[in-house]
C-alpha cells in the first residue's frame, strides 16, 4: 500500500473543512431546537452565513467584526501584530511591531493667487477638500520679490482664535501688536504670535542692506484648542540661530517646532504640533517618523518632489498625506535642489468658523470677536495702516 503524504497545506483543508461541517451542523441543532427566534428561510440563511462568518446585509455591526477578522483569509498574515484597534480595508499585518507603512498622499492641492496687504501671496490651505492639516488652518507663501521699506507690508488688522507663525527664508521683518509686543527677525528666523481672544498686528519688511530688500517665506496659521481660544494674547521672537539645523546625507532639516529626532524646536506651542523646513539635494530623500493619530502634509516651497511611494507635487503644491499612521518620504525628483515645508499635528479641534482673520469653534464666538475689534477692546496700533488681510 502506497503511503499517504500529509502536508501542512492538507492539515489545514482538512481542519477547515472539519470545522465548516462543525458549525453548519451546530447552526441545524440551534435552529430545530427553536432557540434564538429564527424565522423564515431568510432568517435562516442570514443566521447560518453569520455565523460561518460571511456578512449578510446591513445589520452586521461592530459586534460582528471580531468574527470576521478571523475569518477573513484573503488578508495578508504572515504572522501577529498588536494593534489598538481594528484592520483597516487591505491594511497588511505585520510579524515586526516596529515596521510601519510608509503614509500614502490623499490630495495634492495647488496654491491659489491672493492679495495680503501690498504683497500678493499664494494660498495652498485651507482649500476645498481640507480646512487644516493637524491644527495649521492657513499657509501663505510669499515671495520671492523686491520690497520698498516704508511702503510695502502689511498694516494693522485684527486676529482671535489662532496663532500667526511668519518663517523667513530671506528678507528682514518687523512685528508690532496692540498687547506691547515688538520683534525683528532675519532670515531663518520666525515671529510666532498667540491672538488668543484678540489681538491687533502688523508686519513690515525692514531692511539693513541690499539682501534683505528680498522678502521670501511664509505665514502660517494654527487653530488654537477649543478650551485656549480665549487665552491672552503673548508672542514669540525665534531668532535663527535658536532653531536646530540637522544634517543628515544630501539634506539639511531646520526644526522650528515640535521633535524630529533628538532635536527640539525653540518655538513653544500650545498643542501636538509640528513644522519643519528641509532642503533636500538632488537625488537625496528625507525621511521621518510621524506619530500614530497626527496629520500631515509638505508644501514645495521650490522644486520637484515625489511624496509617499510616487506622487509628485511641484513649486507651490501642498501634499496632505493619508492615513492616521506611518512614515513621511520626501524624495527630490528634480535636479535643482528642493526646498519643502512638513508640517502637521494632532488634528484641529473642531468645528471650526472661519471668518477672515478669526477662526473660532461657533458663529457666537466670530460675532464676539469683530465686536470686540470694532469697539477697540483688543486694542490699537494708531500709526499704521489698517490691512483687510
Amino acid at each position: 500500500m502506497n503511503a499517504i503524504s500529509i502536508t501542512p497545506a492538507t492539515r489545514t483543508n482538512v481542519h477547515d473543512a472539519a470545522a465548516l461541517v462543525g458549525r453548519i451542523l451546530l447552526a441545524l441543532i440551534f435552529i430545530t431546537s427553536g432557540f434564538g427566534k429564527i424565522t423564515g428561510f431568510e432568517g435562516t440563511v442570514g443566521y447560518i452565513a453569520r455565523l460561518l462568518g460571511g456578512r449578510c446585509g446591513a445589520e452586521d455591526g461592530p459586534a460582528d467584526q471580531l468574527l470576521e477578522e478571523r475569518l477573513d483569509h484573503r488578508r495578508d498574515a504572515d504572522g501577529v501584530r498588536v494593534r489598538s484597534r481594528a484592520l483597516q480595508p487591505r491594511q497588511i499585518m505585520t510579524a515586526t511591531l516596529e515596521k510601519t507603512a510608509l503614509r500614502g498622499v490623499e490630495h495634492v492641492a495647488p496654491s491659489q493667487l491672493a492679495p495680503v496687504g501690498t504683497f500678493t501671496v499664494r494660498r495652498a490651505l485651507p482649500f476645498r477638500e481640507r480646512h487644516s492639516v493637524g491644527p495649521w488652518v492657513f499657509l501663505d507663501h510669499f515671495g520671492p520679490f523686491r520690497v520698498k521699506p516704508g511702503e510695502d507690508g502689511v498694516g494693522a488688522h485684527p486676529h482671535a482664535g489662532i496663532e500667526t507663525v511668519t518663517y523667513l527664508l530671506s528678507g528682514r521683518n518687523e512685528h508690532r501688536d496692540s498687547a506691547g509686543h515688538t520683534g525683528i527677525v532675519a532670515a531663518g528666523g520666525a515671529q510666532w504670535m498667540t491672538a488668543g481672544g484678540g489681538i491687533v498686528h502688523s508686519e513690515r519688511p525692514l531692511a539693513e542692506n541690499d539682501d534683505e530688500l528680498t522678502m521670501h517665506g511664509v505665514q502660517l496659521w494654527t487653530s488654537l484648542p477649543r478650551t485656549l481660544k480665549l487665552m491672552p494674547p503673548r508672542y514669540q521672537r525665534i531668532d535663527a540661530a535658536a532653531i536646530p539645523d540637522i544634517a543628515t546625507k544630501g539634506v539639511r532639516t531646520r526644526v522650528i517646532a515640535g521633535e524630529l529626532g533628538d532635536a527640539k524646536g525653540p518655538a513653544s506651542t500650545l498643542m501636538p504640533t509640528f513644522l519643519w523646513h528641509a532642503r533636500i539635494d538632488a537625488g537625496a530623500t528625507f525621511e521621518a517618523a510621524v506619530a500614530p493619530g497626527f496629520e500631515a502634509a509638505v508644501y514645495v516651497i521650490a522644486g520637484d518632489a515625489l511624496v509617499g511611494p510616487e506622487t509628485h507635487v511641484s513649486t507651490g503644491e501642498l501634499a496632505v498625506l493619508s492615513g492616521p499612521e506611518g512614515d513621511l518620504r520626501v524624495r527630490n525628483a528634480g535636479e535643482a535642489s528642493l526646498d519643502v515645508l512638513v508640517l502637521g499635528g494632532a488634528p484641529a479641534e473642531g468645528p471650526l468658523v472661519f471668518h477672515g482673520p478669526f477662526v473660532m469653534n461657533s458663529v457666537d464666538q466670530v460675532r464676539a470677536a469683530e465686536i470686540a475689534y470694532r469697539t477697540g477692546r483688543m486694542g490699537h496700533l494708531d500709526d499704521e495702516r489698517q490691512s483687510s488681510r
